[in-house]
């Protein structure tokens, strides 16, 4: 008695994240509309987006927000660096930094 023994072959596709959309800096003024970040990436998989503030000290803050779209109030509490990461597991994760500033509004 034969057994026949079935072959599957799965082909995955891996691609490392890839931005393709990043804010400019971001100038505000205080009380205006809120300021929108974006970063949008590409991959396979699809690469979450992750963002963090960046500290007067250089260190990273913890993760803020996860999404392509990160919105702040305008105000000065809002005023600082942001980074955001794109990671899928593959290779290493691409990340990239907004500067954002808040003007007091002129009375």
């Amino acid at each position: 008695m034969s057994k026949n023994i079935a072959m599957i072959w799965f082909s995955f596709s891996t691609d490392p994240p890839e931005f393709t959309k990043v804010s400019d800096n971001q100038t505000a003024v205080e009380g205006d509309p809120s300021i929108t970040l974006e970063c949008t990436a590409i991959g396979e998989p699809p690469p979450n987006i992750t963002w963090i503030r960046v500290l007067v000290n250089g260190s990273d803050s913890n993760v803020l927000f996860t999404g392509e779209q990160f919105v702040l109030d305008s105000n000065r509490n809002s005023i600082g660096i942001y980074r955001c990461t794109a990671f899928n597991g593959i290779g290493t994760a691409p990340s990239r930094t907004i500067v954002v500033d808040v003007n007091c509004k002129d009375t």
